[in-house]
């Protein structure tokens, strides 16, 4: 036990602790005192002996006004890096230290190393990303793309290093983070690029998935903002000021990155990281430093997003803006690619399902076709991945993850693979209750309208949104259209349903749809 703390060894002594010397000297203001603190009260809460309580929220907030308190160069980056990271690992951020930390940026990456910019990262992809915070933030993402602009230069610009010497989970965490903040990261693409047989010899089923996952979402926004500088007149070199930085972000939000058709699911992280480099397999599940905290996989709500217009598929390239030093579709596969490729099915075999989940979503994004009247050429190892899909049928349809379980759906009706997860189909079209009752009705929506795209019959689908239709009229005009549609291309009448939608939702279809939306209902 850190000499800090004498005789605390759970997070109530900590607490206690803390609220003792509060009493005696005031808000102790030593940065290694904060450090520490922030450590192992992180360490505590991940353990389960600390929960979400006033207590807790109280010394946050202490330990907050010490580093305000502070000069920045009375920090080590190593310290301010285990505060941030501990600020960020129990979701607190208030507008004091927010304020410090983007006024001092400059000062700490003077000296920083790159395991602190890849905590740092990690930190503010966290923020970034996070649904909720305490501590009175979250109006707006806490930060500007040009506030994390020298930080995520800086850590690009040194990503050799971290591909070179750094562990599989060091490199998935800062992947994820980077994807997380729209940041195209082209040097650290191309430094695992170099180094892909070696991050695979030693990868994780989750790192495999999770590097799958942000190079997905990298090149997915790479194509929408390269989409979005042509519309605004930006082809070759573009006015990058700020104001059309801020621009192209607002224009992000509101096409939603390349939508799929499906429904919004919930933003939840992805979850918590520990300190780089110290997870460890532990019953089977590799052990992320506290991740998978809230249940539901992180990512999600760009994942939901980006299922819901897979028809809306851009034909034109990336512009020379834009682009990437090299393709990452699979049409032509370069060595990160290839390498990851060999041991999807492996993913299948030893990961959980959200990194099932997380692999299928990239494959459909990264693979071309989807959306077209092309079939998607598939490799060998890729049809492996879904086949041991349907080997697992059984397992993953016993995980009650809806989420994963709608993403998995969703990659089979890109890729168009129904032939190879028959077992799979089945289960979910007998057993609705794996997704129903939803909270969200889109994803009621998605579920059915994958399965009849899928030439499935759900009947037992249809019985429960007969039985009950409030399951879907609380959706938007494309989840309403979804289920009328999957109704009516079985040829199958459902006068409870019709009613209700006419009666219920026909007003609301028709202030905020879409004409083919209001078409395909009518």
């Amino acid at each position: 036990m850190p000499p800090q703390f004498p005789g605390c060894s759970t997070g109530a002594d900590f607490l206690q602790y803390w609220e003792d010397q509060l009493q005696r000297h005031g808000i102790p203001c030593k940065p290694a005192f904060s450090a520490t603190l922030a450590r192992r009260l992180t360490q505590c809460f991940r353990s389960g002996e600390v929960d979400g309580n006033r207590r807790l929220f109280n010394c946050l907030r202490g330990l907050s006004e010490a580093v305000v308190k502070r000069t920045a160069s009375s920090f080590s980056v190593s310290q301010f890096a285990a505060v941030l990271h501990s600020f960020a690992s129990l979701k607190y951020l208030n507008k004091e230290f927010l304020e410090f930390f983007k006024h001092n940026l400059d000062t700490f990456l003077l000296d920083a190393e790159t395991h602190h910019l890849s905590t740092l990262t990690w930190a503010l992809a966290t923020f970034q990303s996070a649904s909720k915070l305490s501590g009175g933030l979250l109006s707006s993402p806490p930060f500007s793309p040009l506030q994390l602009r020298p930080l995520l230069t800086r850590l690009d610009n040194e990503s050799f290093f971290l591909c070179a010497f750094g562990s599989p989970r060091e490199i998935s965490t800062v992947l994820w983070a980077l994807a997380k903040l729209k940041f195209p990261a082209p040097q650290t693409l191309y430094a695992l690029d170099r180094t892909a047989k070696d991050f695979v010899a030693s990868a994780s089923p989750r790192d495999v998935s999770e590097v799958l996952y942000a190079v997905a979402q990298i090149s997915s926004h790479c194509e929408t903002m390269s989409e979005t500088d042509r519309k605004n007149g930006h082809e070759t070199e573009g006015k990058d000021g700020g104001g059309n930085e801020d621009e192209r972000e607002k224009e992000n939000e509101r096409n939603g990155g390349n939508l799929r058709e499906g429904g919004e699911a919930q933003e939840e992280n992805r979850g918590e990281r520990g300190n780089m480099g110290e997870g460890r397999k532990q019953g089977g599940e590799i052990e992320r430093g506290g991740m998978r905290e809230g249940g539901e996989s992180e990512g999600q709500k760009e994942r939901g997003d980006n299922r819901k217009k897979g028809e809306e598929r851009h034909s034109e390239g990336p512009s020379p803006k834009r682009s990437l030093p090299f393709s990452y579709k699979f049409e032509r596969p370069n060595p990160l690619v290839s390498a990851l490729d060999a041991v999807l099915e492996r993913v299948v075999e030893e990961g959980t399902m959200q990194d099932v989940g997380n692999t299928a979503w990239a494959l459909c994004t990264l693979i071309p076709g989807l959306g077209t009247v092309c079939v998607p050429q598939l490799t060998s190892d890729v049809r492996s991945f879904f086949t041991a899909v349907d080997r697992q049928a059984e397992w993953l349809l016993s995980t009650t993850n809806r989420q994963e379980l709608l993403n998995l759906l969703w990659s089979c009706v890109g890729l168009q693979v129904h032939f190879l997860v028959d077992r799979f189909l089945q289960g979910v079209q007998v057993s609705p209750w794996c997704i129903l009752p939803g909270p969200n009705p889109s994803d009621v929506s998605m579920g059915l309208a994958s399965l009849v795209k899928l030439y499935r019959s759900p009947f037992a689908w249809f019985l429960e949104i007969e039985k009950d239709p409030e399951l879907v009229l609380g959706g938007d005009a494309q989840t309403l259209m979804n289920v009328v549609w999957s109704f009516a291309h079985r040829d199958i009448v459902v006068p409870g349903l019709f009613t209700a939608v006419d009666r219920e939702a026909g007003e609301r279809i028709v202030r905020t749809g879409q004409a083919k939306h209001i078409c395909s209902v009518a």
